[in-house]
């Protein structure tokens, strides 16, 4: 039983390892190129993927947490909200009704970078007033989708190293 839990204890460790390591990259590396106007966002890519390993009740809490650390660092509390319905949302498809495979995956990391995209985009065009182009999200989107890939294949060496 100790050994379970301390397996498991490594695991979200190397989680959180993951979150900061992925934002990190998009805080420092990617943080002033723009490609056709887009801005890359891999954050709501590792929460989905994170929550297709763990499930609707563990990836919603790691979004929650996920978003309210991204805020701390500056970000809009609206990531609060939508990393946390990304990784339930992501969970409970990856559980309830895909398999957890690369393409699956990957097509619920098209869809929370959508979810989280759309509202940010929502956010600036209504309350704040910005004209924004309506297609920024959709570039957003589809030019972070690639991140998927090395973000799943990530997590699921992790979750071998957690015993699962």
């Amino acid at each position: 039983m100790r050994n379970n839990n301390n397996r498991r204890a490594v695991m979200w460790a190397l989680y959180g390892l993951f979150y900061v390591l992925v934002l990190l990259v998009e805080t420092t590396v990617f943080a002033d190129h723009r490609y056709f106007g887009a801005k890359l966002s891999f954050l709501p890519v590792a929460v989905a993927c994170v929550a297709c390993f763990t499930g609707h009740e563990a990836g919603g809490l790691f979004g929650l947490c996920a978003g309210f650390f991204y805020t701390c660092a500056g970000a809009s509390a609206l990531c609060i909200v939508t990393f946390t319905l990304i990784g339930v949302f992501a969970g409970w498809l990856c559980d309830a009704v895909f398999a957890r495979r690369l393409v699956p995956a990957a097509l619920v990391c098209l869809g929370a970078l959508m979810i989280h995209q759309f509202a940010a985009f929502l956010l600036q065009r209504v309350m704040a007033g910005a004209d924004v182009p309506f297609h920024w999200p959709v570039c957003e989107s589809v030019f972070s989708w690639p991140a998927a890939v090395p973000a799943y294949f990530l997590c699921k060496v992790i979750r071998k190293a957690g015993g699962e």
